[in-house]
């Protein structure tokens, strides 16, 4: 295993965690303000535990001069976990599930506002990110978080408590999909589209709690099963809309 702790007793300074795997490796970072995790890891089976806490944080891939870029974990059955406290932090994670892309569990912890979190699986567009499950969970207000997958038989669950106004946007791609989203807290916006690659149908469960919260649901290619759609509102304002098409929509 490898384990990396940093601490900072001043935010101007800026460290960074570098941890390439080869084979199962686990990793683990602690970081407290304005600092850097970059990890481009190759394996299976790996554990990586990443807590940062603090302001203005980064959990990305290699390369950080050249811009932004996704932290690169390639493999199987990989449990990846990223823990955010604070403001302004920033989450920018590529799963590139590699040859049969299955079982890899990422689960993703943010508290505070105003941070950005972006969760792709499969960047490299292959289209082997399956059987994969992925966990997020918000606290906090002006929060962002996107979420691609590219593949089938993934799950995907959200939960939003005590904010408002974050905007959060899921992107699947493949059969069988599955999203469960549970939002507390008032004016969020919540957008989920699922589109399957050979017409097997996907299922998306809302619950909205508050007020002036905004759910789009958009399900195509529901085959003869048809998609499944099930939102639930609590509170005054909201405001959902569900398009389905294919056999049975």
């Amino acid at each position: 295993s490898v384990t990396g702790v940093q601490t900072c007793a001043l935010p101007i300074l800026k460290y960074k965690f570098l941890a390439t795997m080869l084979l199962a490796l686990g990793v683990t970072a602690a970081q407290a303000g304005d600092n850097g995790v970059y990890i481009d890891q190759v394996g299976n089976q790996a554990t990586v535990n990443i807590t940062q806490t603090g302001t203005s944080n980064t959990f990305a891939g290699l390369n950080p001069a050249l811009g932004p870029a996704l932290a690169n974990i390639k493999g199987d059955a990989n449990q990846v976990g990223v823990t955010q406290t604070g403001a302004g932090n920033q989450l920018l994670f590529g799963l590139d599930a590699g040859g049969t892309g299955s079982t890899n569990t990422i689960t993703y912890s943010v508290t505070g506002s105003n941070n950005s979190g972006t969760i792709n699986c499969n960047d490299n567009g292959s289209g082997k990110c399956d059987q994969n499950n992925v966990a997020v969970t918000q606290t906090g207000d002006y929060n962002v978080t996107q979420i691609a997958m590219l593949g089938g038989n993934n799950n995907l669950a959200l939960t939003t408590t005590g904010g408002s106004y974050n905007n959060y946007s899921f992107t699947g791609t493949g059969d069988h999909l599955t999203s469960v989203t549970n939002i507390t807290g008032g004016y969020n916006n919540v957008t989920i589209s699922m589109t399957p690659l050979t017409g097997i149908a996907s299922e998306a469960n809302v619950t909205l709690t508050g007020s002036s919260n905004t759910v789009g649901i958009t399900q195509s290619g529901g085959s003869v099963n048809g998609n499944y759609a099930q939102i639930g509102i609590t509170g005054t304002g909201n405001s959902a809309s569900v398009t389905q098409s294919g056999v049975a929509a």
